[in-house]
Formats: C-alpha cells, sequence, structure tokens
C-alpha cells in the first residue's frame, strides 16, 4: 500500500513538517488569547482500550430490538468510534513506517 506521499521526492515530502510550526507560531502572534499549546504530532495519537465497550454497546444497540431514535444512536455512535478506530489505526501506521525509515533508508 502506498501513499501519495511516498511519490513525491524527499525534500518536497518534508517541507510540510517544516511549514507547521511556523503556521503555529504565526497563530500564536496573531491570535488574541491562543488556544494553548500546539497539537502533538499525529503518529502519537491514542485513547484508552476501554473504548471498545462502548463498540460493543453500539452494535448492541444496533442489533438488538429496540425504538428507532436507540438504534439511530447506537448507527451514530458505530460511525464514530469506527472513525476514532481508523485514526488510531493510522497513528500506529505512520509511527510504524517512521521508526522503519531510521532503521532502512529505502522504506
Amino acid at each position: 500500500m502506498h501513499s501519495g506521499v511516498a511519490a513525491l521526492p524527499r525534500p518536497a515530502r518534508h517541507r510540510r513538517d517544516r511549514r507547521a510550526p511556523a503556521r503555529w507560531a504565526w497563530y500564536h502572534r496573531l491570535a488574541v488569547r491562543p488556544l494553548g499549546t500546539p497539537p502533538a504530532p499525529f503518529r502519537t495519537f491514542v485513547f484508552s482500550d476501554q473504548l471498545v465497550w462502548g463498540w460493543v454497546a453500539a452494535a448492541g444497540l444496533v442489533l438488538i430490538p429496540v425504538p428507532e431514535p436507540w438504534r439511530l444512536l447506537g448507527a451514530n455512535l458505530l460511525l464514530v468510534l469506527g472513525v476514532l478506530y481508523a485514526a488510531r489505526g493510522l497513528a500506529v501506521v505512520a509511527l510504524s513506517r517512521e521508526a522503519l525509515r531510521g532503521r532502512w533508508a529505502w522504506c
């Protein structure tokens, strides 16, 4: 599986990373009251493993016969939790790629 970023030459890939701190610095200069510290890198995105019980409860609301508003609540929870778990998986892939890039230059 290849991303579009891998097709770019090496200097073009890292150009985005160098601009992010500059954008955050401009935000802090222009904002009257900046909103705290800059966000952490995406590869550090984590949440508790106990959130899987939310997934189980949402699936239960969708699968068992309940009134329509409860079924819709379950479906919406499944969607939100699915996106969260997908983002967590992408963060793991990003962290793994970064670790491999340091070990093997051709990755």
